[in-house]
């Protein structure tokens, strides 16, 4: 039996601030977006979540 992924809601929100911005936000600026929301999330979690579906800054 498969666990579910804790982090899915996390890479649900990354992933939609990422395509809003079509991929000029690195992990500190979506880190920011995030706590602006009123989430509470660390730079570096976001940037483990990034690696882990492939998201780049395209500056």
């Amino acid at each position: 039996m498969e666990t579910a992924d804790p982090d899915r809601k996390w890479k649900r929100r990354i992933r939609f601030i990422y395509r809003k911005h079509q991929g000029r936000l690195g992990y500190l600026r979506i880190t920011d977006t995030l706590q602006s929301r009123g989430y509470v999330i660390n730079k570096k979690k976001v940037l483990r979540i990034m690696k882990e579906l492939g998201l780049q800054c395209i500056a």
